[in-house]
């Protein structure tokens, strides 16, 4: 069955939307040596040369028309989403000031006007954490975050999150969370409805068990989301709110 995977404690501590302002990532980014090329002990010449060649290939990237851009992203890359707004989605480990946690989160927006939101412990995905666009709109930005991690017993486990971003009311909400499955959901938006549908989805055992949900948004609240149709009658969307500003540093810049 499907799980749900939420910062209860870190919820309630961020329960109001804060906009926080942030510097143009393009024209203020840190220069500095890929840590291949600086760590002499557990990497060579080759792997610094692979480095710098991946480096020039996300600049040149920034120069692809957005419907061309590969729009998939690693850890401590903020990835441009649309040219003409400058429009970001960026996945960061960070510190949270307060309560000293340390933990993956997205940083959304357009220059001066960024959001952070907290998504999971920084440490529980050793393996692979990334983010892929899976549609963006003028209203909406629709992506999935991966994470992969080593269980205790070294199997590998693989966790698949999808985000809905809001544009209008800057809002971050958890759709949905799953195992892999070989067919992506879909995310459409029609006359202030949202509609979500994956209608292929497969348990576990291999059972199908198709899943929509038809949903609006009218602020900025938990409260203001509000579901029709749902698969299991259910509104199980959780919302992200914003860490301040002043609340986290992040730990990869």
């Amino acid at each position: 069955m499907l799980k749900k995977y939420s910062f209860l404690i870190l919820s309630a501590f961020l329960c109001f939307i804060f906009i926080a302002n942030a510097k143009d990532v393009t024209s203020n980014t840190k220069k500095k040596l890929p840590i291949e090329c600086t760590d002499h002990d557990n990497f060579d010449m080759t792997d610094c040369e692979k480095a710098r060649q991946l480096e020039q290939w996300v600049r040149d990237q920034e120069k692809v028309p957005d419907d061309k851009r590969f729009l998939s992203a690693m850890m401590g890359e903020d990835l441009l989403i649309e040219k003409f707004s400058g429009f970001r989605i960026g996945l960061h480990k960070i510190q949270i000031a307060v309560i000293k946690d340390m933990v993956t989160s997205v940083k959304i927006g357009v220059p001066n006007v960024t959001g952070m939101y907290a998504m999971g412990a920084a440490n529980g995905c050793d393996i692979i954490s990334s983010i892929d666009i899976l549609n963006n709109t003028e209203y909406f930005t629709f992506f999935r975050w991966e994470c992969q991690s080593t269980k205790k017993n070294g199997a590998r486990e693989k966790r698949y999150d999808y985000y809905n971003y809001d544009k209008h009311y800057r809002r971050l909400d958890n759709v949905i969370s799953s195992s892999y499955q070989k067919i992506y959901p879909s995310l459409t938006y029609t006359k202030g409805t949202y509609k979500f549908q994956w209608l292929n989805y497969k348990q576990s055992d291999g059972t199908p068990n198709p899943i929509f949900y038809n949903f609006k948004i009218s602020g900025n609240r938990p409260a203001d989301l509000k579901c029709g149709r749902t698969w299991n009658d259910e509104c199980d969307i959780t919302m992200i709110a914003p860490i301040p500003q002043n609340q986290y540093k992040i730990l990869d810049e």
